[in-house]
């Protein structure tokens, strides 16, 4: 088991310094120092690894998407929570987009994680209308801002990769907290 962990930890440092279309089993073993038979003997296949880095950032992800917020300090904690384990997992969101289409389990995942995070997201805006931190919104005002909110969650890393890639990562993710912030206080 310290040894599979081992290969995932690597794998995620390197997946998350060079992307990771471009790291493939050789490489990582010879990062390692091993037989790249010592990898697949873990993992079989790149997918496996992939797969892997998903499932343990939705693991320590699940514990942050609990409950609904009921007001918008926490609410924004929250997301800069998520925000940052995301970093810890940047290889994951950088090519969302490729990475989804490409791994039906990753997507499979993702998109049962989407909707509780969607339905948290939804009733925490509710409940900071109800406690008069934000107006009073239709149903179809919440729907419309939780989808702007859930976006913006997708691929804020890809765009701070274009965009921002000179500025450190709390700039980053304080502009794109900002961004949402923006979006809740308009309406």
């Amino acid at each position: 088991m310290k040894r599979k962990q081992e290969i995932l930890e690597k794998v995620l440092v390197s997946y998350n310094i060079h992307g990771i279309e471009y790291i493939g089993v050789r490489d990582i073993a010879r990062d390692m120092n091993f037989d790249p038979g010592n990898i697949t003997t873990h993992y079989a296949k790149k997918e496996d690894l992939i797969n892997a880095i998903a499932l343990q950032f939705s693991e320590k992800n699940k514990l942050l998407w609990v409950n609904e917020i009921n007001n918008r300090k926490d609410f924004f904690d929250l997301l800069k929570s998520h925000f940052q384990q995301q970093v810890e997992y940047r290889c994951l969101f950088i090519n969302f987009a490729n990475l989804q289409t490409q791994h039906s389990q990753i997507a499979e995942r993702n998109k049962k994680e989407e909707k509780i995070r969607k339905e948290i997201i939804s009733a925490s805006i509710l409940s900071m209308c109800k406690n008069g931190e934000l107006k009073k919104l239709s149903p179809k005002e919440i729907d419309f801002l939780t989808s702007n909110i859930l976006m913006i969650i997708k691929f804020w890393i890809s765009e701070a990769t274009i965009s921002h890639l000179k500025e450190k990562t709390e700039t980053q993710i304080n502009y794109f907290l900002k961004m949402i912030g923006l979006l809740v206080i308009g309406h």
